[in-house]
């Protein structure tokens, strides 16, 4: 009896394939039993954090769209017109995910300059061997949403102890967008104490703080030992954050598994 290797390897292949797509993690709330798919944490009013939890089965790309399309569709739920993406990062407990180029197609324009990206590199690769990928996403619905155009970076609440007598940290000026209108009221080095007289510890904090308020914002900053009250201006970054959510539907739509998600039959 004769076996035909080729088509045993074929046959083989085939399988294989198959067993791996129904292991890929799907666009569904996050299953228990099988520690995949994405989970909503709601943190205040119109705001949220939604993590999508991965295998290594699942295009690295596709983890990224997944929790992004999830994000907009809580906002679209809320009958919000925005979705306000604060903050995007990997939150595998170890490095599953290793990065070279391309990461930035993931992150909207407008946080470009300040997101915080736990590696230094790019785009996604999946390490083979390693732990199950996880992504977050920070976000707000909202209708209008605003910049004050700062590049800022956050300090720990024990470096920020000579600053302000709290546990929570602080926000530094690291720099300015080049079409920023606060190069005369705010200075490289400030230190943001409060945002229209509200605490912030971190961009997540003062992004909210500037959306809610319509675009107002009178800053507690500490400059050079003193307190200061500043006036600063607001830019109305609504159409670069709907473009970039329409951008995630239009994405993730086009692929067959999640044509039949809700918010692409619409």
């Amino acid at each position: 009896m004769k076996f035909n290797f080729v088509k045993m390897a074929l046959g083989f292949s085939v399988l294989l394939l198959t067993a791996c797509s129904s292991l890929n993690a799907t666009y569904e709330p996050f299953d228990q039993s099988r520690r995949m798919g994405y989970e909503d944490v709601k943190q205040g009013e119109n705001a949220w954090v939604v993590k999508f939890y991965g295998n290594l089965f699942t295009e690295p790309t596709d983890i990224v769209l997944m929790a992004q399309l999830r994000a907009v569709e809580i906002c679209q739920k809320q009958g919000k017109a925005l979705t306000h993406f604060l903050k995007m990062n990997d939150e595998t407990p170890a490095k599953s995910i290793q990065t070279s180029e391309g990461f930035y197609k993931f992150v909207p324009p407008y946080l470009k300059s300040d997101v915080v990206l736990k590696s230094p590199g790019n785009s996604f690769e999946v390490a083979s061997g390693s732990n199950d990928p996880v992504y977050g996403v920070t976000l707000s619905c909202v209708d209008q949403a605003y910049s004050a155009q700062l590049q800022l970076r956050e300090i720990a609440a024990e470096d920020a102890k000579s600053i302000v007598q709290d546990l929570r940290g602080l926000l530094q000026v690291d720099g300015f967008e080049a079409e920023s209108m606060n190069t005369k009221a705010l200075q490289v080095d400030d230190f943001i104490i409060k945002a229209n007289g509200l605490r912030v510890k971190n961009r997540v904090d003062f992004y909210r703080v500037l959306d809610a308020e319509n675009g107002q914002a009178r800053l507690t900053v500490s400059r050079e030992r003193k307190i200061l009250e500043v006036d600063v201006q607001l830019s109305n970054i609504s159409a670069a954050v709907k473009t970039f959510g329409q951008k995630v539907v239009n994405q993730a739509c086009r692929k067959e598994e999640m044509k039949s998600v809700s918010i692409c039959i619409r």
